[in-house]
């Protein structure tokens, strides 16, 4: 027994040394190939190149990719993308396949967006085995070097918003591999060589600000795999060529150039389209509409100035679907609006202005459209209901709209003076100067965001002044230098009119997509000729800034928003001088005026607590203290400043007197068979006790300013509205600025009144109960009878 027991423990033992020796053997060879696995890594020139062209360009590799001094590891050789990542930039990708998977080659590079500023540099050739380079936005100069032909593996290359010139090289012809070749943005010259015609593996190539010029090359015609072609702002000359038609396009530009007309009839093949941008054809033929008939997959349709003639119901629009955007203003369309074209779902921009449209517009719009311009054409009739819905930007002038009672209230202050052979400004002239400052948009900065460009054409008085104007490349490139522009022009019945004509010129994207520039920075008139009128309110208005400063001056159409269109649930009361509404300004300005029309407004600020009579006089538990009551004093001198007037040799004072009591000038406060505070104000003053006024609830008061205030209050209250302060020097002597100075007479419409039957004397009245020479708390419950008794009725 004890035999076979030993035997198996000896069996279990050996087996124990053989499982080790086993995973001791396994162990060695896994070392032994780990040992004599190839070591990948960077092919030498490569890397010696790109640590060259980052040193040109100011970069340095990314520790992410960089691994132990050696490029083609880490995030360069996994699957890290390198399109639209901006945390992986600077980036390269590398494929490590050649020489049984130990050297590895730089494929991809991208410096994209970092200020990367010099030129191309020449190290650059020797990253042969490239498909993909993206330079772009960056401020590189000098030319595209001619070496560029000999990275012949490249099928993705952008040079795009630098600022690269001269001409495009030849030897790009070479890069017959090339899908997307984006030169756009930059400040070429020459023509496009015709040797681009040999890329046909091209599907996208973007071209647009580039500054080339001449025809385009017929060889281009070869190049049928080509889905987008982006060519706007350039100077391309001759007719656009027939062979585009023969393209796969789905996005075409060819805004601001120099082609004639008319637009080849080969477009009409183009039905995979779902942009196109055609405009500023200015010769030649014109052309129509009905090339665009099986278009019907189009998002984006602009034929601007593209000298079209037609008539809108050539079309059938309510087959496209799928449109956002159409802009067909400044051609000679004609015809009626219609309701299909209103009607699409989608259409969110429709600008259809300086065309020959003609009758009313439809009577319904779709949900999405907002932005709609129907300028300068020959439409008529009224305006339709959905043309007073809010967050509407509606453009309706020179046209032959009704524009009355009707529908004045839902229409932009003054559109019925800007309407075809408007009578408005046929009598005298109401000013003689005029002026407009813009903000500039391209900041002088070390930035590709400051390379943008801006370009138009200037018309005064229907005539052109200027074309392809860069307000910025005539001030030496700088942002912030004036360019004065002086042109002597005639005003006939008194209408001035200016255009700044944008012809397609000048760059898309900077510095965001879809951003071409500012228009211009300052315009202004001035006659040659001593004007012979001034405006009817500036001695008024000289008069309102001078108590005030000039105020915050907002437009008819600022204060209806605000009140939701003058709505009867937002109103407070009626006054004097009209309604009182309340409303909200969206920039948070609290006072100011509307100086628009006959019906000047007045802005000031909601008051929550009510009115000053009811915290005064009335149940209010608001407890103003003497500063508090002060700075009313002021405010009120400062906001109002305008009183009516009273003929003081007119004897009558009309019981039907507009306005708000405290407000009006003092003949206008008198109140028949009561006694008023005026009377009793000149008493107290008569009777050398002016303080008897001062309200007992004010136990502490500054007693100069009390006194300063109740002799401004009479010197407002004398006879003569000739004798009394304008309200800036009321202002001045309230805060002490200017001494009190006027001697004061009691009016003679007091003493007229009291002869008449008023009351004589507050002191003989059932109120008084003691003389006026009568101080202390006496004299104060006085005064608390007095107001508690006689204010209420007055106010």
């Amino acid at each position: 027994m004890g035999f076979r027991l030993r035997f198996r423990l000896r069996l279990r033992v050996s087996q124990l040394h053989g499982s080790v020796l086993l995973l001791l053997l396994m162990l060695l060879a896994g070392v032994a190939q780990a040992q004599q696995a190839p070591r990948t890594r960077t092919d030498p020139t490569e890397a010696a190149a790109l640590n060259a062209v980052f040193a040109k360009l100011g970069q340095t590799a990314q520790s992410s990719w960089n691994i132990s001094g050696d490029p083609c590891t880490g995030a360069a050789t996994d699957g890290t993308a390198i399109d639209g990542n901006p945390n992986f930039n600077p980036a390269i990708k590398c494929v490590c396949t050649d020489q049984n998977n130990t050297v590895c080659h730089i494929t991809m590079l991208k410096i994209h967006a970092v200020e990367a500023a010099g030129q191309i540099p020449e190290e650059l050739r020797n990253l042969t085995r490239l498909t993909s380079l993206d330079l772009g936005q960056n401020i590189l100069t000098g030319p595209v070097p001619s070496f560029i032909g000999e990275l012949t593996d490249m099928q993705s290359m952008t040079f795009r918003i630098n600022s690269l010139s001269g001409p495009i090289p030849k030897e790009i012809g070479n890069l017959t591999k090339l899908i997307k070749l984006d030169l756009g943005l930059n400040n070429f010259n020459g023509s496009l060589p015709s040797e681009i015609g040999n890329l046909d593996k091209l599907q996208e190539l973007y071209i647009d600000s580039a500054g080339l010029s001449g025809p385009l090359p017929s060889s281009l015609s070869k190049l049928t795999s080509m889905n987008i072609l982006w060519a706007s702002d350039n100077d391309f000359t001759g007719q656009m060529p027939d062979y585009i038609g023969s393209w796969n396009l789905t996005d075409l530009r060819f805004q601001g150039n120099s082609f004639q007309g008319p637009l080849p009839v080969t477009l009409s093949n183009l039905v995979q389209l779902t942009s196109l941008r055609i405009g500023d054809i200015e010769n030649g033929s014109s052309s129509s509409l009905t090339f665009i008939s099986n278009m019907t997959s189009l998002s984006t349709l602009i034929l601007r100035n593209c000298r079209i003639s037609d008539n809108l119901a050539s079309i059938n629009f309510s087959n496209f679907a799928s449109l956002t955007f159409l802009d067909l203003s400044f051609n000679n369309i004609t015809g009626q609006v219609p309701q299909a074209l209103l009607g699409l779902n989608l259409l969110k921009f429709l600008f259809l202005g300086n065309n020959s449209l003609s009758g009313s517009l439809p009577s319904s719009k779709g949900p999405s459209l907002t932005t709609l311009d129907f300028s300068y054409n020959q439409l008529s009739g009224n305006f339709p209901s959905w043309a007073s819905q809010k967050n509407l930007q509606l453009n309706l002038v020179a046209n032959n709209f009704v524009v009355d009672a009707s529908n004045n209230s839902i229409l932009p202050s003054g559109l019925g003076c800007l309407q075809r052979n408007t009578p408005c400004f046929l009598g005298s002239p109401q000013s003689a100067s005029f002026a407009v400052n813009c903000e500039f948009g391209f900041e002088d900065t070390q930035s590709w965001k400051s390379l943008g460009r801006r370009a138009f054409d200037i018309y005064v008085q229907g005539e052109r002044k200027e074309q392809n104007f860069d307000i910025r490349k005539s001030a030496g490139g700088k942002s912030y230098t004036a360019v004065k522009k002086q042109y002597t022009v005639s005003v006939t019945k008194n209408f001035f009119e200016v255009h700044l004509f944008w012809a397609g010129k000048g760059t898309c994207c900077i510095p965001t997509q879809g951003y071409y520039g500012p228009t211009i920075s300052a315009l202004s008139l001035t006659p040659n000729f001593p004007p012979t009128k001034r405006r009817k309110l500036s001695l008024e208005q000289q008069e309102l800034y001078s108590i005030v400063g000039r105020p915050n001056v907002f437009s008819y159409g600022e204060l209806r928003s605000a009140t939701e269109n003058f709505s009867s649930r937002n109103l407070l009361g009626e006054g004097g001088y009209g309604s009182v509404y309340k409303g909200k300004l969206t920039d948070g300005r609290l006072y100011g005026c509307c100086l628009e029309g006959n019906k000047p407004l007045l802005v000031y600020e909601y008051m929550e607590n009510g009115s000053l009579d009811k915290a005064l006089f009335g149940t209010s538990e608001l407890n103003l203290k003497w500063p508090t009551r002060f700075e009313i004093c002021l405010g009120i001198a400062r906001d109002f400043g305008l009183a009516k007037l009273y003929d003081d040799k007119k004897t009558h004072v009309s019981t039907k007197v507009a306005g708000t009591f405290g407000y009006l000038a003092p003949e206008y406060a008198m109140r028949e068979d009561k006694i008023y505070i005026f009377e009793w104000a000149w008493e107290l003053y008569e009777n050398n006790n002016p303080l008897g006024i001062v309200d007992p609830k004010l136990t502490e008061f500054n007693e100069e300013e009390v006194l300063r205030a109740i002799h401004v209050a009479l010197v407002c209250t004398q006879g003569s509205p000739h004798q009394r302060p304008s309200m800036s020097r009321v202002v001045s002597m309230l805060t002490g600025d200017m001494e009190v100075t006027e001697a004061v007479m009691k009016p003679s419409y007091i003493s007229e009144w009291q002869i008449k039957g008023g009351n004589t004397s507050f002191m003989n009245s059932n109120v008084g109960g003691e003389s006026s020479s009568v101080s202390g708390p006496t004299s104060q419950q006085a005064s608390s009878a007095f107001l508690s008794s006689i204010i209420p009725e007055g106010r």
